[in-house]
């Protein structure tokens, strides 16, 4: 997969996607492939954006909004919060669940890293008055296949869910939003160094089943309510 540096190396996971319908990444990803050796900060330019491009495209696909000046980590926490990243089977396996999160929280950690290279050492980045400084093929092939891993996985894991029968599919976040301030009303905010946690987020990402059950009282809570009221 990584290549000799005889421009045989191949965006495994963006090309599955390709395949399972994402064909707006051909021609980036052709380009990072013949890019990596030819032009390594050009490769990481390209590995930045098709990451996007992957974000944006499935928030869209999930009838997720997002503002056009949301920068890469807000739409790849957009993603996590909308798409089920386990499987129906393991989804309420807290050891599991723990796991991946740990995993996914090392992915924002790359996405992230991704971010920063790009604008500090990417083909087109900015803020250096005698041109950013040279990556070579290592380090592009440290960001490629990295985002490689990232529109790979993030995008089967959408078109997972998009396929699965109703009653496995993930319950959106965003749809719930009278349940989640009323959670955020009643239990508050997680404040750590500099960053807020919302608990109806917190209660989503770590236990969806307590999150479902409750969900469905809430529900059931209003409905009855409203019968009673007319």
């Amino acid at each position: 997969m990584t290549g000799n540096g005889t421009g045989d190396f191949v965006m495994r996971g963006a090309r599955d996607a390709i395949a399972h319908g994402f064909v707006e990444l051909t021609e980036h990803v052709t380009a990072i492939e013949r890019a990596l050796d030819e032009n390594p900060g050009l490769a990481i330019d390209l590995a930045r954006t098709i990451t996007e491009m992957t974000c944006r495209r499935i928030l869209a696909e999930c009838n997720v909004q997002y503002s056009d000046s949301d920068n890469l980590s807000s739409l790849f926490r957009e993603v996590r919060r909308n798409v089920r990243m386990l499987p129906p089977d393991a989804s309420g396996e807290a050891g599991a669940r723990g796991s991946l999160n740990q995993a996914l929280n090392g992915l924002n950690t790359v996405v992230q890293g991704i971010s920063a290279l790009r604008s500090q050492a990417g083909f087109v980045s900015h803020g250096h008055p005698y041109g950013p400084p040279r990556m070579e093929r290592l380090q592009a092939l440290l960001v490629t296949t990295s985002a490689d891993a990232i529109v790979g996985f993030l995008y089967g894991a959408h078109t997972y869910d998009r396929t699965a029968s109703p009653d496995e599919a993930v319950l959106p976040y965003g749809e719930n939003q009278a349940y989640n301030d009323f959670i955020d009303e009643n239990y508050g905010a997680l404040e750590v160094f500099d960053s807020s946690f919302r608990a109806s987020e917190i209660l989503f990402q770590m236990e969806p089943a307590t999150y479902s059950l409750h969900l469905t009282e809430f529900s059931g809570h209003d409905i009855n309510t409203e019968e009673e009221s007319t």
